[in-house]
C-alpha cells in the first residue's frame, strides 16, 4: 500500500488486490460529492469496477471513499 497527497489537497492510497482490481482510498471529498461524481471524474483514468463514499467522516472530519479500478497495468501512471 502506498499513500500520496495530490496538489488539489486530496489524499489517496492504493492497494492492488486479486482479480486485477486496484483499490484507491480517496479523502477530503467535497461535501456534496457523490459516488456518481467520483465516477465521472475518475472514469477518464480507466475502467471503474465500483465506487463507495462513506457516510461517516475520517478522524479529521473529512469525507472519504474508495474507488476500484479494473485491469490497471501501471498503478504509478494512474496516480
Amino acid at each position: 500500500m502506498d499513500g500520496r497527497r495530490t496538489g488539489s489537497g486530496l489524499y489517496y492510497r492504493f492497494e492492488r488486490g486479486s482479480k486485477g482490481i486496484s483499490k484507491f482510498y480517496v479523502a477530503r471529498l467535497p461535501e456534496k460529492c457523490s459516488s456518481k461524481d467520483i465516477e465521472e471524474v475518475l472514469g477518464t483514468y480507466g475502467a471503474i469496477d465500483g465506487v463507495y463514499v462513506a457516510r461517516k467522516r475520517d478522524k479529521h472530519g473529512f469525507r472519504f471513499g474508495f474507488v476500484s479500478f479494473k485491469g490497471v497495468k501501471d498503478v504509478v501512471e494512474l496516480k
